[in-house]
């Protein structure tokens, strides 16, 4: 599971069909992805500074990494079974092929033979074994349990109610054998694909696994670049695996990752302190698309914006009164006036890259201040004080908070947006002093925040489950709705893309209706980097997955 939040003012797309992923997969086309061929030739050795405008947390640790900024860092220090490649495509990594059962309840992997962990001992089956049992470890803290609960077995050991979980079978030293729960619509998009090695973590508590040092700083991993040195809140220094499986990768002898803050960002990009830029804002993009010495990229990222609703607030329990909210909110004039432009509207939890995306919500909730007072009116929400806000049916004072994390610049630009929105329809709005982002979701996950200003990043499956079911972990909605839930159910377990296809276009459709939280819009990862970095193919993959094909023109 890649799904993470976001910090945002506050992502979903193509699968392998299951035909090809049920024969292994396709020959290793991520191979081609930033090969730079209108570059010319690779060469091999420099370095390459990534300024990252959040400091690190340092969990370096494939199941216990939480951090967007930590993630860029695992995901070039360990490697997956498979990932997807540009266009969406599951290609191989550390496993070579994978058999998935033609009744979806069960899949084989085959790993790779050559596959070596950073200190020189193999990738084996006991390595992914571990791994899953690790998750499923009654003592795990990290928030990856929802991609092991689905094999057979794991809940009852995770409940201690057994040893081991009894789904998983090894074959030999290099094949693993999964039995699922139920049968599973994609289930390379559910099952946890990042192995860890055994042999480092078989003796460390699993309950002080994420501050370990294995985790934190001496970190063996067997991914394409090793962890030189590590200072959360400065840098993160990767070297060169000299070793790495896939020959000829990486060209770079070393990336560095500066923590620096976004408004130092773009004069560090200028000044050549800095080698690329990722995940730019709007307003420093423009600036930087006129520099005529620089690269940039825009393309549409797996994340949107949205202003979440507590639902257990009675403040949202009327439909017509969440329906008002998104009338009453000028998004596009967010888009404009936040983003610079670059976004679109959305209107489901399902982004324009992704094959599940229903068009015809489009343009749903227009902003309409009419609209919204009309809804209120319906639902007894009236001015009787003649103040310009409307009272609750009861005549009480009806006002609503707008929470957002203070790490966010473009969320602190729109709230105040917001505010002003819905005073046009008669809802007062109140911005209570921000937190900093632990804090903010400490908030969160104790209930106290009514609304909350975020984005969702996504995996490429379009498999609402963990977010939006009415017991999952992410719901921090509160949002519960039987009718969502049957076709969140039904659609886990369809097969045929198609068939699929509809049952969530009915699901969104059932959301777009209900309101549970306001959808804002859909975001676009930009990036800028100096024209001596070569091999970018820039994509939803920003740097995470991509910077084993890169090199650049000043190596030494």
């Amino acid at each position: 599971m890649k799904k993470k939040w976001l910090i945002g003012s506050i992502a979903l797309v193509m699968i392998l069909s299951l035909f090809l992923a049920a024969c292994g997969g396709k020959k290793d086309d991520a191979e081609k992805d930033g090969d730079g061929a209108s570059d010319g030739k690779p060469v091999d050795g420099g370095k390459l500074t990534v300024a990252e405008t959040a400091a690190f947390v340092g969990k370096f640790n494939p199941i216990h990494w939480e951090d967007e900024t930590d993630k860029d860092v695992v995901y070039n220090v360990y490697d997956e079974l498979w990932t997807e490649d540009k266009n969406m495509n599951y290609v191989p990594r550390l496993a070579e092929k994978w058999e998935i059962a033609s009744d979806g309840k069960a899949m084989t992997i085959y790993l790779r033979k050559d596959a070596k962990w950073h200190d020189g001992k193999p990738v084996t089956a006991d390595d992914l074994i571990f791994t899953y049992e690790q998750i499923a470890s009654p003592e795990y803290t990290g928030v990856r349990f929802s991609s092991v609960d689905i094999i057979k077995g794991a809940k009852q050991k995770h409940d201690k109610k057994a040893d081991k979980i009894s789904g998983i079978s090894k074959v030999d030293d290099h094949t693993v054998k999964l039995e699922f729960e139920k049968r599973l619509a994609d289930p390379l998009a559910k099952v946890f694909r990042v192995p860890m090695p055994k042999h480092i973590f078989e003796k460390i508590d699993p309950k002080n696994m994420a501050n370990h040092e294995a985790t934190r700083s001496k970190v063996v991993g067997n991914g394409p670049f090793k962890v030189k040195e590590a200072k959360p809140n400065e840098y993160v220094i990767l070297e060169k695996n000299k070793d790495y499986y896939r020959k000829g990768k990486p060209h770079l002898d070393q990336v560095v990752f500066k923590v620096i803050s976004q408004d130092v960002a773009v004069g560090a990009l200028k000044k050549g302190e800095v080698d690329i830029y990722p995940k730019i804002p709007g307003r420093d993009f423009d600036k930087l698309k006129k520099d005529k010495k620089l690269v940039t990229g825009e393309e549409q990222d797996l994340a949107y914006n949205y202003l979440g609703l507590d639902h257990n607030s009675p403040k949202f329990k009327d439909k017509r009164v969440r329906q008002a909210l998104v009338y009453a909110t000028d998004r596009q004039g967010i888009i404009k006036a936040v983003s610079k432009g670059h976004g679109y509207l959305i209107n489901q939890h399902i982004t324009k890259l992704s094959w599940a995306y229903n068009p015809k919500l489009e343009n749903a909730y227009p902003y309409d201040p009419n609209k919204a007072k009309q809804l209120l009116t319906e639902a007894g929400y009236k001015d009787t004080n003649g103040d310009g806000f409307v009272e609750d049916p009861q005549g009480k004072p009806f006002s609503i908070q707008l929470h957002y994390p203070s790490d966010s610049a473009n969320s602190a630009k729109t709230v105040p947006i917001i505010k002003e929105n819905w005073k046009k329809a008669g809802i007062k709005a109140d911005i209570p002093q921000p937190r900093e982002w632990k804090t903010f979701l400490e908030l969160l996950d104790q209930g106290k925040l009514e609304t909350f200003l975020m984005a969702w990043g996504l995996d490429p499956d379009p498999d609402p489950t963990e977010v939006w079911r009415s017991n999952a972990e992410f719901n921090k909605l509160h949002y519960k709705n039987p009718e969502s839930d049957k076709l969140i159910a039904e659609q886990a377990v369809e097969m045929d893309k198609n068939k699929r296809k509809e049952i969530l276009a009915k699901w969104t459709e059932v959301i777009n209706e209900d309101v549970p939280q306001i959808f804002l819009n859909g975001r676009t990862i930009m990036g800028a980097w100096h024209k001596k970095v070569k091999g970018v193919d820039w994509d939803y993959r920003a740097v995470v997955g991509t910077l084993a094909d890169w090199w650049v023109t000043d190596a030494k």
